[in-house]
């Protein structure tokens, strides 16, 4: 088995930053009722899930709307298919102007110096 590199840490580009104040809507329109939306340990929870549909219907100047895709970026998860002997891949979500999915079982492997160099030149 091979060391866990930065480089070897998988990303998803979600929505580019392109999209501006949109990239909540646009969140909550690609993942409306869908599946994917669990907690950190992998589990259906349906609070998340009712909080991302709700993006679907939004408008940036819409009351809460900011404080509400915080609570998103921090509490919300993505479910991925696994490997064939894997559990399923759980990613967390990133914005620092794209919208990246980071595998969390990739990070997790990486030492202190890789993670350092994982954050530091994260690009989609």
């Amino acid at each position: 088995m091979c060391k866990m590199t930065a480089e070897n840490v998988r990303v998803e580009c979600l929505i580019s930053d392109r999209n501006g104040v949109y990239i909540p809507k646009m969140f909550g329109e690609m993942f409306k009722d869908g599946p994917a939306i669990c907690n950190k340990k992998g589990e259906e929870d349906t609070d998340l899930t009712d909080l991302v549909n709700s993006f679907a219907d939004r408008e940036p100047d819409s009351e809460g709307y900011w404080e509400d895709w915080e609570q998103v970026l921090n509490t919300v998860y993505l479910l991925g298919q696994g490997d064939e002997d894997c559990f399923p891949n759980i990613f967390s979500l990133h914005q620092d102007g794209d919208l990246k999915a980071v595998n969390e079982q990739d990070l997790s492997e990486l030492d202190q110096d890789e993670q350092d160099k994982f954050w530091n030149n994260m690009t989609c």
